[in-house]
């Protein structure tokens, strides 16, 4: 019969203190650059964004404010929730937080995100239970008890806030392959093939797959993909807690970091360089150039294209549906307008799904187009066509 790996000593509360604050800050270090100059994201012209502007200022800059106060909050808030499993537990959950691609783009989102992942997260690490052989900090019931409380009135104001299902649904291979990682979800499938895994570990697990199960597709249940996020990450954090103290091998806990983090480089890095989005700065002048009087706009996301465009946009359906009724024997020839359409496409195909009927794309002239370059399975490209009318 084998021993049980030894735990490691937990910190002292200066050096647990100072250790947190360092990540925190290389989280800011991470999150803070080009945060006001990020162009505006579906979800935050949609929905997010007239609501936290009401309550932070008059520009989505200014709304990014709160959301990336809350996803700096998480990590030491959610860190300390974890110090009864150990300092190096912790500690992991406060890296992979602050390295986390998805996370780092919550936090930069004029959305709700952010707030559902810190209630959703606490809510869950408060339920975890406790192990045999941990000592759990000392803390009043006081303390827990305001800090359930809090999470759970944050779940409601989050739950309450959360837009409804966008229009513009995502695929799920950059979900799981990039902004949640590979390595985070290596970690928390090793909840299941451990013999002795983290108490909480596999069901964290299983509720995180059932969770994001129901936060994909074009019609899913849930609104958001947050709370999936917190108990994916939770439970990584809890195995590669357990990794790590099961080694004294530095080599081993660097090559246990590596396998946590490295995957996710891609991702995090590619938030630097289009921030996840649509860059529509060029296309607006373009618009701007080539539009004339009374042309109007057509986009699958009309009031993201008005806030991004500055002016009017139409459903796109106003436009398809015409030549949807023209196909039948008996219906006249569909006449099309002079208009402009801006399609936006994420690896090539439209985010809205679909495809146009071939009577618009025979008539589609580009005008504009704007894609950033990145590094993982993301591309985000926008494109604005003129139509040519039809007598």
């Amino acid at each position: 019969m084998t021993a049980a790996p030894p735990l490691a000593p937990p910190l002292s509360p200066p050096l647990a203190v100072r250790t947190l604050v360092a990540v925190t800050l290389l989280a800011a270090a991470l999150r803070l650059p080009g945060l006001a100059a990020l162009p505006l994201a579906p979800d935050e012209a949609l929905h997010a964004a007239p609501l936290l502007e009401r309550w932070m200022g008059s520009t989505s800059a200014t709304a990014r404010l709160l959301p990336l106060a809350l996803g700096l909050l998480a990590i030491p808030w959610l860190a300390s929730a974890l110090a009864a499993r150990g300092a190096l537990t912790a500690f992991a959950l406060a890296l992979l937080l602050a390295a986390s691609p998805w996370h780092l783009h919550a936090s930069r989102l004029a959305h709700t995100d952010s707030a559902l992942f810190l209630a959703s997260g606490l809510a869950l690490a408060l339920l975890l239970p406790r192990e045999r052989d941990r000592v759990a900090p000392r803390a009043s019931g006081r303390i827990a008890a305001s800090l359930a409380g809090l999470a759970a009135a944050a779940v409601a104001v989050a739950l309450h806030a959360a837009p409804p299902a966008s229009e513009l649904p995502r695929s799920w291979e950059p979900l799981l392959i990039g902004e949640l990682g590979l390595g985070v979800l290596l970690l928390a499938l090793l909840a299941l093939m451990l013999r002795a895994p983290p108490s909480g570990a596999r069901p964290l697990l299983c509720l995180g797959a059932a969770l994001l199960a129901a936060s994909l597709g074009s019609k899913p249940l849930l609104r958001s993909a947050a709370p999936a996020a917190a108990a994916l990450l939770l439970a990584a954090a809890l195995v590669l807690g357990r990794l790590l103290e099961a080694t004294a091998s530095t080599r081993a806990r660097l090559a246990l970091w590596a396998m946590a983090l490295v995957p996710g480089l891609p991702t995090l890095i590619s938030e630097h360089l289009d921030g996840g989005r649509f860059e529509l700065a060029p296309l607006a002048a373009a618009l701007a150039a080539e539009r004339h009087a009374g042309e109007p706009l057509y986009a699958h996301a009309p009031e993201f294209a008005a806030r991004a465009l500055q002016v009017g946009a139409r459903p796109l359906d106003e436009l398809v549906a015409p030549l949807a009724l023209a196909g039948s024997p008996d219906a006249a020839p569909a006449r099309l307008p002079a208009a402009f359409v801006l399609l936006l496409l994420e690896r090539g195909a439209p985010l809205a799904g679909g495809t146009l009927p071939h009577e618009l794309e025979a008539r589609l002239q580009l005008v504009a187009r704007t894609a950033a370059r990145r590094f993982d399975l993301s591309r985000y490209e926008a494109r604005l066509y003129r139509v040519a009318a039809t007598r």
